[in-house]
C-alpha cells in the first residue's frame, strides 16, 4: 500500500513538471519604473511630472500601468490641477488645514499618514521608511477618457489581483476630523468614507472589493494612520482594476470629503502554462550562459524569479538575445505570435 501512495505521488510529480506550470505574484515596486524610466521630484518631494499631461496619460511600473490625467491636452489647466495616480517620497502627516479650512491643502496635498512607502513586510510587520516611493491617487469623477483611477497591464495578459496596502491621506484624514471648509467632521453612527476597488473581467463583467478608510461607529470616529493591507483575491481575473471612492458627505457636486488615498505593494498573481491560452508551445529557443538564441521574431521576454518577480523584460529585434546575469535560478518566458515557450 505504501508503495503505491509513493507511486502515486511521483506519477502526480510527472503530470505537475509535464504541464510546466508556473504560478508567479508580481508586487509593485516603485524603484523600477519602466515609463519614465526614473522618478524624478520636486523640492516637495512629488512627482516633477504630476501635471504633465501630454506624456504621460499613464505611467508604467514593471507589468502595470497606472492612468494620469487621462483626458489629456488642457486637463491639467496649465499646470494648476491634477488627478489619476502619481508618485510621492513626501513623509509629511501634519494637518494643513488649519481652524478647519481647506486653505492649506493645496500646496501640501503630497504627503501620507504612514510616514513614507513601505521598506518591507516582515512577517505581516510593515516597515516605513520616509525615503520609500508610494503612490498618491487623487479621484476624478468626471473624467471624459476611461477610469481616472484605472491599472491597466502593458503585457496585454489577464491577471487575479491578490492584495494592495493602503494608507489614509492626510487632507481628508483631519478633514474626517475637524472639517476642512467642504468636507464636514464625522459626528454620527453611519457616517464613512471609503475606497473600492472594481475589477474588469475579460468579458468586461465587473467585481467588487470594499476598504473602510474611515468611520464613525460606537459613538467615535475609526481610522489609520498606518498601511493596511486591501484583499483583492475576490475580484477574480482582471484584464484592469479601478479604484473609486464614496463618502456619507455628499453635496451637489458630488463628494465633499477630499478624494485622496495612499497605496503601495499592489499584487498580482498569474499562471504561465504549457496548455495556456491555448497557443503552440515552442521549443525552438535555447539558452547558452545569459544569451538566447532562435528567438521568434519580436518576442517578449520576461524573465522571473522563483518569487514571481518580474527582473526584465524586453521585446526581442533579433534572433539573438543577450540577458543580464542573475544569481540563483530564474525561469524565463517568451512570447510571441508563433506561441509561447518557458526556459528554466
Amino acid at each position: 500500500m505504501k508503495k503505491k501512495i509513493i507511486t502515486l505521488f511521483i506519477s502526480f510529480l510527472l503530470c505537475i513538471s509535464a504541464f510546466n506550470v508556473f504560478a508567479f505574484t508580481t508586487s509593485l515596486d516603485l524603484t523600477n519604473p519602466s515609463n519614465p524610466e526614473s522618478f524624478t521630484f520636486n523640492d516637495d518631494n512629488y512627482w516633477t511630472e504630476t501635471y504633465n499631461e501630454l506624456d504621460y496619460t499613464y505611467w508604467e511600473s514593471q507589468i502595470f500601468m497606472f492612468s494620469h490625467l487621462i483626458d489629456g491636452e488642457g486637463s491639467s489647466y496649465g499646470g494648476a490641477a491634477w488627478n489619476g495616480f502619481i508618485v510621492s517620497k513626501n513623509a509629511d502627516n501634519s494637518n494643513h488645514g488649519v481652524g478647519g479650512s481647506s486653505d492649506g491643502w493645496v500646496s501640501n496635498q503630497w504627503g501620507c499618514m504612514a510616514g513614507g512607502g513601505i521598506e518591507s513586510i516582515n512577517e505581516g510587520n510593515v516597515v516605513v521608511s520616509s525615503e520609500r516611493p508610494y503612490i498618491i491617487g487623487f479621484l476624478n469623477t468626471y473624467a471624459m477618457g476611461g477610469n481616472s483611477l484605472s491599472v491597466l497591464f502593458n503585457d496585454g495578459n489577464l491577471y487575479t489581483p491578490e492584495s494592495v496596502y493602503i494608507a489614509n491621506h492626510p487632507w481628508p484624514y483631519y478633514g474626517n476630523i475637524y472639517g476642512d471648509g467642504f468636507a464636514q467632521p464625522m459626528s454620527k453612527n453611519g457616517d464613512f468614507f471609503k475606497l473600492i476597488a472594481h475589477g474588469v473581467s475579460e468579458d468586461d463583467t465587473e467585481t467588487t472589493a470594499e476598504f473602510t478608510l474611515a468611520e464613525y461607529k460606537d459613538g467615535e470616529l475609526k481610522q489609520s494612520a498606518d498601511w493596511q493591507k486591501f484583499d483583492l483575491s475576490s475580484l477574480g481575473l482582471v484584464k484592469e482594476i479601478y479604484f473609486t471612492m464614496e463618502s456619507w458627505d455628499v453635496g451637489d457636486w458630488g463628494i465633499n470629503t477630499a478624494v485622496y488615498f495612499c497605496m503601495d505593494r499592489l499584487s498580482v498573481s498569474s499562471t504561465i502554462s504549457s496548455l495556456d491560452n491555448n497557443k503552440t508551445q515552442l521549443n525552438n529557443a535555447y539558452r547558452l550562459g545569459s544569451v538566447l538564441y532562435n528567438v521568434p521574431e519580436k518576442a517578449n521576454i520576461r524573465v522571473f524569479d522563483l518569487s514571481g518577480r518580474i527582473l526584465y523584460s524586453i521585446d526581442a529585434n533579433s534572433e539573438v538575445v543577450a540577458l543580464p546575469s542573475f544569481e540563483g535560478m530564474k525561469i524565463i518566458h517568451i512570447e510571441s505570435v508563433e506561441g509561447i515557450q518557458v526556459i528554466r
